[in-house]
């Protein structure tokens, strides 16, 4: 049984497509880990690497990785760049000398069809092949975030097979980020960057069985995207069920991997945080498994890095926002959709920023109403018109009676008032549009910590420790608060959307 790899990155490109600096530093930490003789075990003479390639070369090497091999072979093909689509539909691999033409078109011949790669792995005897594409095919470019190109495909149609197994940094439709500034000292793209993790430290051995199979990585990877960028929604297409295949050892009996996975436990029962009693906790896994402070904390800072990254990504949003409505508010067409742009490039739901738009959009929308109920009030009014009976009137005068001879002088009655209460206002266009925004805003943030309402509630049913019950109880309790007073502002929406 022999193990061999490709590895390709594409890190420049013609003019017409954006460099991505991140794919060829891809490359070389999946090659660190693979060539790990106590984890990947790939022998290097099996490892080929190719950066920025020409279209041919690279042709050249993938018939070479599929072709005559056997049943057992252990294959993986590792493409770190740009996808694109031509105007058919029909998805390619960018190679360093890929470029469109005047009218934005993809030339052909400059790219690596992907029909040809399908060709060659479904002519392969391999049984045993995995495919990991970190490409999108979104085709935007975020400042800040360097997005990978567009397209709509569906990927296991086009490289599905028995015995294979597909690995993408996301789904056809979504944005694929590569290093963001300030984010990843390494430079590696978000989804390689978990997944040499998930190998390095073993952290991908679900099961702890001292193998990390491919579904495990995957998993592992997918899990931690989401926590750092969860607009992003790596996918895997497996092989059939019951078909392992295995990509690595773990290093099971290593106490640092033990305490990394206690970590991770922790940070995950704690929305991210390590709770005050759970530090407590660990301090004694720490002391038991002879673990150094200073290597304690390194581990405790990798877990919890994609959940810093996270509130990063959230805080600059905030900021943001709360700067641009002392400039304008409300928004124009044009800075909503920029504001939709920003929230991409930082890899946010909307269900992300919902409570932040409520925090900070609240108080603008209950102003600008305020101030337009203020602007009709002081608008003059018109004189009312004297009718014969009364109608839909604030106030009118009733006649004095007529006396007919003859009869009996009435009581002379001084002049009455009649008033009616006016109808409440209706709301206007702008003001039903701001109302519904705001509804929709507050129903996100509602789901939200229903969601997290519901997973406390899991981890205290899952406890045992007292301490650690104790504040998740106050947790509980605390989002119920806040649930109860979300949905009093819901129902108020409600009746005013209703008059």
């Amino acid at each position: 049984m022999a193990k061999v790899a490709l590895l390709i990155g594409v890190s420049e490109y013609e003019p017409g497509l954006n460099p991505l600096p991140g794919a060829v530093k891809d490359v070389d930490a999946m090659q660190r880990v693979l060539a790990d003789p106590e984890l990947g075990g790939f022998a290097e003479a099996n490892i080929t690497v190719l950066k920025n390639p020409q279209r041919q070369e690279m042709e050249d090497e993938i018939y070479r990785l599929f072709s005559d091999r056997k049943k057992d072979d252990l294959l993986l093909l590792y493409f770190s760049g740009h996808g694109i689509k031509d105007e058919n539909g029909r998805l390619y691999l960018a190679t360093r000398v890929t470029r469109k033409d005047t009218n934005g078109r993809l030339v052909r011949p400059s790219a690596v069809a992907t029909a040809s790669l399908h060709e060659n792995i479904n002519e392969s005897r391999s049984q045993r092949q995995v495919i990991v594409l970190d490409c999108c095919f979104s085709g935007a470019i975020a400042q800040g975030m360097t997005v990978k190109d567009d397209g709509t495909v569906n990927l296991k149609e086009y490289l599905g097979g028995k015995g294979r197994a597909i690995l993408t940094s996301s789904t056809s439709t979504e944005y694929s980020f590569g290093a963001a500034a300030g984010h990843d000292d390494a430079g590696l793209s978000i989804y390689t960057r978990y997944l040499v993790e998930g190998i390095e430290t073993g952290a991908a051995d679900v099961d702890g069985d001292g193998w990390i199979a491919v579904e495990e990585l995957h998993e592992y990877a997918a899990s931690r995207v989401k926590e750092a960028a969860p607009a992003m929604t790596p996918k895997f297409y497996p092989v059939e069920e019951g078909y392992k295949i295995v990509l690595s050892r773990s290093r099971q009996d290593d106490p640092k991997l033990k305490y990394r996975k206690e970590v991770q436990t922790a940070a995950e029962a704690g929305q991210g945080k390590l709770l005050f009693f759970t530090q407590k906790l660990l301090e004694g896994k720490r002391a038991e498994w002879n673990i150094s402070v200073e290597e304690a904390k390194a581990i405790e800072d990798a877990v919890l890095e994609p959940y810093r990254q996270y509130e990063r990504k959230l805080y600059e949003y905030e900021q943001a926002l709360t700067e641009a409505v002392q400039i304008e508010y409300p928004f124009s067409v044009a800075n909503e959709t920029a504001l939709n742009k920003y929230q991409q490039q930082l890899g946010l739901r909307d269900a992300d920023i919902a409570a932040i738009a409520a925090r900070v959009l609240a108080p603008l929308r209950v102003k600008s109403e305020q101030d337009a109920e203020s602007q009709r009030q002081t608008e003059p009014m018109k004189p009312a018109q004297e009718l014969s009976f009364p109608g839909n009137v604030t106030e009118q005068q009733v006649p004095v009676p007529v006396l007919i001879s003859g009869t009996p002088e009435p009581a002379v009655q001084p002049p009455q008032t009649i008033t009616t209460q006016p109808a409440p206002p209706k709301l206007t266009p702008t003001q039903k549009r701001r109302l519904m925004q705001r509804q929709q805003a507050l129903e996100d943030e509602r789901n939200i910590r229903s969601e997290k309402l519901g997973h406390l509630r899991k981890s205290f049913a899952i406890e045992t420790g007292e301490a650690v019950k104790f504040q998740l109880q106050k947790q509980i309790q605390d989002e119920e608060a806040k649930l109860a007073t979300l949905d009093d502002e819901l129902d108020a929406i409600d009746q005013s959307l209703q008059t």
